[in-house]
């Protein structure tokens, strides 16, 4: 049984931590294997496959923009802001968590979508709608003795819990832990289909508290629907960005931008970052400073600055 127990973490801009890699944390393969086995008993990914999950994440991005596009219109223009509103739209039902000083807890859940959070007869609970946890709100979901959460997921659509700079808190206890999974109700069994989506758990921006947390069985392709996932702020977006002038200039240093990108720059890139990388000397004084160069045939290969 995995079991991990976690701590407070505040997810910062343009952060990217996916849980499916960590060991013994999810049960399961991950998400971006498909449900069969190759010849050396691995499980593989055919081409058909990756293009159905990349059809459904590319759903799944445009459904969470329509959402936060909505939800920022409504907090605007003042409307259904001070409690919970639920919005429909071609992607389903969704159960917006508006902010308050108490947590959201399972009650509160029964109380606020009793026709979409059942209380089932062996004690679990099934989700068949979305939850989205909106800033300055915080969704708790804990029980004494233990709390077992299904996500509805099957072929025509499953659920998620996001949320948008909120507070999500899975808190369980030693001996009795919270169990989320995806759950498909045609077969009742777990979700193990992967080709049609499946369901997740997600972090944009906010915080994030786990313990005594055993999940399985969830999420899609990998990273931002990869079953567990904390994402920061998308700075690609111009509202995301602030410029900040004027910046006091250092004129004893000497700088020169580098001539190459690293990979971990370059995914800094593709998610909005513009970054820029330089190395300095002391006082400017370049007699420090060896060059080499790299050539084949007379073609230069490589250029090298060096101290």
């Amino acid at each position: 049984m995995a079991r991990f127990r976690g701590h407070r973490s505040r997810v910062s801009a343009a952060l990217l931590l996916s849980f499916l890699m960590a060991p013994g944390f999810l049960e399961h393969a991950p998400a971006g294997a498909q449900n069969m086995e190759g010849s050396s008993g691995e499980q593989v990914l055919t081409e058909e496959d990756a293009e159905l999950q990349a059809a459904v994440l590319a759903a799944e991005d445009r459904r969470i923009t329509e959402m936060r596009m909505v939800t920022s219109l409504a907090r605007w223009q003042g409307k259904n802001w001070k409690t919970p509103y639920r919005l429909g739209t071609t992607a389903g039902y969704t159960l917006v968590l508006t902010p308050r000083s108490a947590p959201y807890t399972v009650e509160d859940l029964l109380e606020l979508a009793p026709q979409t959070f059942l209380r089932l007869s062996d004690g679990s609970y099934l989700l068949t709608e979305h939850i989205v946890v909106m800033a300055r709100a915080t969704l708790q979901l804990s029980q004494p003795g233990g709390l077992t959460l299904r996500l509805a997921s099957a072929p025509d659509g499953f659920a998620t819990i996001v949320s948008f700079g909120g507070e999500l808190e899975i808190l369980g206890e030693a001996g009795a832990e919270v169990n989320i999974m995806a759950w498909d109700l045609g077969v009742g069994t777990e979700d193990d289909v992967l080709t049609d989506g499946r369901a997740y758990l997600r972090a944009i921006g906010g915080q994030f508290r786990a313990e005594y947390v055993k999940l399985s069985h969830l999420g899609f392709w990998s990273g931002r629907t990869g079953g567990l996932a904390l994402t920061g702020t998308d700075l690609a977006e111009p509202k995301n960005n602030t410029e900040v002038t004027p910046l006091l200039a250092l004129t004893e240093m000497l700088a020169r931008r580098r001539e190459h990108i690293t990979c971990e720059e370059e995914e800094r890139s593709r998610q909005g970052f513009e970054t820029q990388t330089y190395f300095s000397l002391d006082g400017g004084d370049k007699s420090q400073m060896r060059r080499a160069l790299v050539q084949h045939q007379g073609e230069t290969l490589l250029k090298m600055s060096y101290l």
